[in-house]
């Protein structure tokens, strides 16, 4: 059985050698917003094919309101060939070359407000396949092109704060302190001193784990809650202040937590490694045994609303 998920996205467009995000609606004196709209609607289906990959991505439909572009795309790939089997018969119904490619339609969706430097952007999965890489990699092409290559665009994986919350809630099984090199009182009593560091490169570890079956003592975990989530809100903040341990400046935690019958692993240096897809894959089907368009784009705009207010906060219609 197929499985369906949608997968968020924040977009931020900066110049180049700048931590500085612009406003959306003026980047040369033209909308981004626009810009993307031609694209998807009069640029990209001109040249739907590339033919030094065998990619293939067009759209069927595209509409938008206000500030929010949305409709499907149909994307996939030639290079090998293959035989469609009819399971009912037992048949080979079709044989698939290597020109042909297969054309998944996926649906898409992206909310680009003025005033404010970060957009949404929400793509549907088909199985454990998306398409956030064929179809911006084309377009950032593009507007290094046609519009300027001093721009870069920042997409990455939107995971909402309430999952965040849900993992660090969850039940502590293991913290692990990392610093990188080696504490000087180790080597306090070799006649020699410290090494020096090009020579030797290390880290060292204070890890902390819960009995058997059971989880960190409570003291630690509520310092450990309050404090990472002041961390996600407050750029501030380093990651050696969330845990503090008398002299052991650590570089990165590390944590596991138990969610339900599963265990995850959260990199605290690395929060852009968190992933978050919503499965989607009880919705109605069309005849071809994919989403229905209309409930797809209910849902997403269901997700849009609830990722808005986290991000936009009462600019959430901006």
């Amino acid at each position: 059985m197929s499985k369906f998920s949608l997968a968020p996205y924040t977009l931020r467009l900066r110049q180049k050698n700048s931590k500085h995000y612009l406003f959306f609606e003026d980047v040369l004196g033209l909308d981004f917003f626009d810009i993307f709209y031609e694209y998807l609607s009069n640029i990209l289906p001109i040249s739907p094919i590339n033919n030094k990959t065998g990619e293939v991505i067009k759209v069927t439909s595209i509409k938008k309101e206000n500030r929010t572009i949305f409709g499907q795309i149909e994307a996939g790939q030639n290079g090998y060939g293959s035989k469609l089997l009819n399971t009912v018969t037992d048949t080979v119904s079709y044989e698939r070359n290597t020109l042909d490619a297969e054309l998944i339609p996926y649906y898409f969706l992206i909310r680009l407000p003025s005033q404010v430097d970060k957009g949404i952007i929400i793509l549907q999965r088909f199985n454990n396949i998306g398409v956030k890489t064929l179809l911006f990699d084309n377009f950032i092409q593009y507007f290094k092109t046609k519009i300027s290559d001093e721009y870069l665009l920042d997409i990455n994986p939107l995971v909402p704060r309430g999952l965040i919350k849900e993992y660090i809630n969850g039940r502590f099984i293991k913290l692990r302190l990392i610093k990188q090199g080696y504490p000087k009182d180790i080597f306090d009593r070799h006649p020699n001193g410290m090494p020096d560091e090009n020579e030797f490169e290390g880290q060292c570890e204070l890890v902390l784990s819960a009995p058997k079956n059971g989880i960190l003592p409570y003291y630690i975990r509520s310092m450990i809650t309050t404090n990472i989530d002041k961390f996600l809100n407050t750029d501030d903040l380093s990651v050696g202040s969330i845990v503090e341990v008398k002299n052991f400046d650590y570089d990165n935690i590390k944590m596991q937590v138990r969610v339900g019958n599963s265990y995850k692993t959260i990199d605290i240096s690395d929060m852009g490694k968190l992933r978050y897809y919503e499965d989607i894959s009880g919705i109605d089907l069309d005849i071809n045994g994919h989403p229905k368009f209309d409930i797809m784009d209910s849902r997403a705009k269901s997700l849009l609303k609830d990722l808005a207010i986290s991000i936009w906060g009462d600019n959430i219609d901006a």
